[in-house]
């Protein structure tokens, strides 16, 4: 399935968002909120001045869907941490790699990391020079990271199966809110 066919740098753009990386922090606040707010009754009336006000302490949305979209992200993000190649995780790029200061020494060790043939490795370590700025190093990484790519694609498949699930879950959340503010906002509308 097309849909599910991604390279591990696009799946690691999704878990080095701000988004995934809090998931971990919901998947043990969620269960401690839902326990908390299980002993508060849904109908609470504060007095102000004597007059009472009734407010609704009932969640717009459901902690249910919530939880289980922290927790396809964190299924998502445990699998890319455990079988995305080193050199993706750490090296987007070409300039990621040489600003860090790497040499020939560090794709060395990256290369010791993947999980393809001696052929392959062989063959881009005899990289064509193509006179880019970083010379044979930089057309090197580049066929290491291509390489890397697509490597243990049952895995691959399975981290963008868990973050589309992750997002299904989210969208749900956001309907629901959605659905609850307009509704409070269509019954409340004031009518001149």
């Amino acid at each position: 399935m097309k849909l599910l066919k991604r390279k591990w740098s696009q799946i690691s753009h999704i878990h080095n968002s701000d988004v995934v990386k809090s998931m971990y922090m919901w998947l043990f606040i969620v269960p401690i909120l839902v326990k908390a707010l299980s002993e508060v009754p849904s109908d609470v009336e504060f007095l102000i001045a004597g007059q009472a006000i009734p407010i609704k302490m009932e969640l717009p949305f459901s902690f249910f869907c919530f939880y289980l979209s922290a927790f396809f992200f964190v299924l998502s993000n445990l699998i890319f941490q455990s079988k995305c190649p080193q050199l993706i995780k750490d090296h987007s790029s070409w300039r990621s790699f040489a600003e860090h200061g790497k040499g020939k020494e560090h794709l060395t060790a990256y290369v010791d990391g993947l999980e393809v043939s001696e052929e392959l490795k062989e063959a881009a370590w005899n990289a064509t020079f193509t006179a880019k700025p970083g010379g044979i190093l930089q057309d090197q990484f580049w066929k290491f990271h291509d390489l890397g790519e697509w490597q243990t694609p049952r895995f691959r498949v399975m981290a963008v199966g868990f973050t589309y699930l992750a997002f299904v879950f989210m969208a749900w959340v956001i309907l629901q809110n959605l659905y609850a503010v307009s509704k409070y906002a269509f019954l409340h509308q004031v009518i001149n």
